[in-house]
């Protein structure tokens, strides 16, 4: 039966970041007794928080290709937490700053998997157990280490780009030499505040404004982006009278920067500001920029993810070199679309853009968020407050098009996978455009036999995921536990579990099974769970 209200129409299926530097210090251990790292899922006195930057990761086998599966887990770990710790710094400040904030930081807390530290060092430890081989990677550097890398970085860019800026200046007469020089110091602006998000990292109690303007003191203030930006408008003098002429001015930058000739590159949904929304206008932007692009490429449909760096992956499997993505700001009447183009193999930026045009350019159908906006953000915000998380429980999920700017049109069909490090019961639930929730799946047990692997959902529940009306954001939450969950009360209609709760909170609380889980805990700390979340927008096809 189907569905018909749902935004992802659920029915019976019918068929069954800059630059890498890492230095090359890769030990495989083969102990007998484990290292306290891999014992303790990535924490050891040695290797201390207090005095390292680490991130821990794993793989099932102990192939050199799970090897390396691993140390990409684990450097996925690393930049996580430099993400959550900039996400933080941008929540503190008040709406305005936080604001400016966030279109600062925008090209990295939108581009996760492409942010990559350099510097690190590397343990591997495989276990070769015949029931349950297992590779163990650390990726790890003392802090000050990295602060003095870091600070090095800030203070050559900082010198790269005020000698390019000079050059712009000098021939302010010939203009499109002064526009090439003023575009090309705007990648570079990107890895300063790479930089500058990576010496955050360092510190829990320096501001960010301290750790980016560190040992800078000396030299003579360095213009903004937003100033440089104001400089290229000026030169550049294109009418924007439609969003084709927004593409136009993008790919316009672009070119300023590299010759882009010849490389397949994937075209992923913009964001809407520092949401993990999209909207019809993000299809209508990524259409337009493949077809002025020439060498554009599609996620394959039977894409799947062998890391937690799933859209990076997603993007090779394609056929991709680079991939293009941003995000998108309202201020007042003017739309700002902040656009990057990275390097998928050195995860390094190649070209920025900064177009500004007048919301009154864009049609009815070209919409800057979707319908539902301040219900699915009132959500996404329920579910991100107190979330649970474990040191040895990992729980994936992604889609066909990886987890990132998740955007389906009308028609479009989605698979969704899931991934478990451990045994574990898992709870689906999916949160519809019109407000309706439905319970997938309560209590699915994942095997021993199927840890590490990626299990198709739409082929474990069979049904199947295709996008129609009610069109908006919706939400897929996945809950692990190595527990059963207690029963969650439903309403059974057409075949489907409703759970019929409004209050975010309380449907938050309801799908982790939370009523007496800290108690059950603390009485048993065997107990584990942790939870995922997939974040989707529908749009209708109305060209």
């Amino acid at each position: 039966m189907k569905l018909i209200s749902a935004g992802i129409e659920i029915k019976p299926i019918l068929t069954s970041l800059f630059l890498l530097l890492l230095a090359p210090f890769i030990l495989t251990v083969e102990a007998r007794k484990k290292p306290a790292w891999v014992t303790n899922h990535g924490r050891s006195e040695k290797y201390s928080q207090t005095r390292y930057l680490t991130g821990f990761g794993q793989a099932h086998d102990i192939t050199p290709d799970s090897q390396q599966i691993a140390l990409d887990n684990a450097r996925a770990s690393l930049s996580q937490q430099v993400l959550v710790k900039i996400n933080n710094t941008i929540s503190n400040h008040q709406a305005d700053d936080g604001q400016n904030l966030s279109q600062q930081f925008s090209s990295v807390t939108h581009s996760s998997s492409a942010l990559q530290v350099m510097g690190l060092k590397e343990l591997v430890y495989v276990n070769d157990s015949r029931k349950n081989p297992r590779s163990y990677a650390l990726v790890y550097i003392l802090r000050h280490e990295l602060a003095q890398l870091y600070q090095a970085k800030l203070k050559t860019l900082t010198s790269e780009i005020r000698q390019i800026i000079q050059l712009a200046e000098n021939n302010k007469a010939q203009k499109q030499m002064a526009l090439r020089y003023y575009c090309q110091t705007l990648p570079l602006f990107e890895q300063l505040t790479e930089s500058q998000t990576i010496l955050l990292s360092v510190s829990a109690t320096q501001a960010l404004a301290d750790l980016a303007n560190q040992e800078l003191e000396e030299l003579p203030p360095l213009p903004t982006k937003n100033e440089i930006n104001g400089q290229i408008q000026q030169l550049a003098l294109h009418s924007l009278d439609s969003l084709d002429d927004v593409a136009g001015a993008i790919m316009f930058q672009f070119l300023q920067q590299f010759d882009p000739e010849g490389k397949q590159t994937l075209v992923q949904p913009f964001f809407y500001q520092d949401t993990r929304l999209t909207a019809q206008i993000s299809r209508y932007l990524k259409q337009l920029l493949e077809s002025k692009w020439g060498n554009s490429v599609q996620a394959g449909s039977q894409f799947q993810a062998r890391s937690v760096q799933y859209t990076r992956e997603m993007a090779v499997s394609a056929g991709a070199e680079y991939i293009i993505n941003g995000s998108y700001w309202e201020q007042g009447e003017e739309i700002k679309v902040l656009a990057l183009c990275r390097q998928l193999q050195t995860g390094q930026v190649k070209a920025s853009a900064n177009v500004e045009f007048n919301r009154r350019i864009l049609t009815p159908g070209q919409s800057l968020k979707p319908q539902n906006f301040e219900q699915a953000m009132a959500q996404q915000m329920a579910f991100a407050q107190q979330a649970i998380e474990s040191n040895q429980l990992r729980l994936e999920v992604w889609t066909d098009r990886g987890k990132d700017a998740l955007l389906y049109s009308q028609g479009e069909l989605m698979t969704v996978y899931l991934r478990s490090n451990q045994p574990c019961h898992v709870r689906l639930l999916y949160i519809l455009a019109n407000g309706q929730k439905t319970l997938l799946v309560d209590n699915l047990k994942i095997n021993a036999e199927s840890i590490n692997q990626a299990l198709v959902i739409n082929e474990l529940l069979d049904i199947d995921f295709e996008c129609s009306s009610p069109f908006g954001a919706e939400m897929l939450i996945a809950v692990g536990r190595n527990r059963p969950f207690d029963g969650l009360e439903s309403r059974e209609q057409n075949g489907y579990l409703f759970i019929e709760v409004d209050d975010p909170s309380q449907l938050a609380s309801l799908t982790r099974g939370t009523r007496g889980f800290k108690r059950r805990k603390r009485e048993d700390p065997t107990i584990e769970q942790t939870e995922a979340k997939l974040i989707i927008t529908t749009v209708p096809f109305n060209f």
